[in-house]
């Protein structure tokens, strides 16, 4: 059986346990100096081998302190792996007030909510979105709101998100998981049934219903 995409998460340090996506590291001048370190990292991570993607770009940026680029993916990389903050600490030095990166504020506002501090991370992102109008920062803002017990904006920004051409199957699942929250699960599993099976939809439907009886 295929694996769940993403059942989401309810609880506050749960926003990106597989479902709302990162950004990815900034798109690279083809040949750049940072393009193919970062480039060999993104391969492990997609082979689920976190630890030595952040070792790789670890070395790279240490030995690059100069390269904001390599920081970005260094510091998004930690953040995946769960290091908030380290994360947050190599994000901070990986732009500018003068030159800031869209990906960077969205990372630095995922680790804020990581830690349950929602009004930061919502600054983040609206600083993020105020740049570009990508759906998984857009998604990101969404379960942040949830998470912060603003269900009725998480919707409707979910939803927003979601029916964005560039949407993902993530982002859509997060729309999902926000209806689901809120009880809505016929809806729910049709919309988690995009991108799942049947069952997968309902068993992901399911979930969430067992953790909002437990009060998770």
């Amino acid at each position: 059986m295929q694996k769940l995409l993403c059942v989401g998460a309810i609880g506050a340090g749960l926003l990106l346990a597989g479902c709302s996506s990162f950004t990815k590291p900034a798109a690279l001048a083809a040949g750049s100096p940072s393009s193919s370190v970062i480039a060999e990292a993104q391969a492990l991570q997609a082979q689920g081998q976190r630890e030595q993607a952040t070792a790789v770009l670890r070395v790279a940026a240490v030995k690059n302190p100069n390269d904001r680029e390599l920081r970005a993916a260094y510091g998004k990389s930690l953040l995946n792996a769960g290091q908030v903050g380290d994360a947050e600490r190599v994000l901070a030095q990986a732009h500018t007030p003068d030159r800031p990166d869209p990906s960077v504020l969205s990372a630095q506002g995922v680790a804020a909510a990581q830690k349950g501090d929602y009004a930061t991370a919502l600054a983040f992102f609206d600083r993020s979105l105020n740049l570009s109008q990508d759906p998984r920062v857009m998604s990101n803002k969404a379960m942040t709101l949830a998470l912060a017990g603003r269900l009725p904006e998480a919707e409707a920004l979910a939803q927003q998100a979601a029916g964005n051409p560039e949407a993902d199957a993530r982002v859509r699942q997060s729309y999902a998981l926000v209806l689901a929250m809120q009880g809505k699960t016929h809806a729910a599993a049709e919309t988690y049934a995009r991108d799942l099976s049947a069952d997968q939809a309902a068993a992901n439907v399911a979930l969430v219903q067992k953790m909002r009886r437990q009060g998770v």
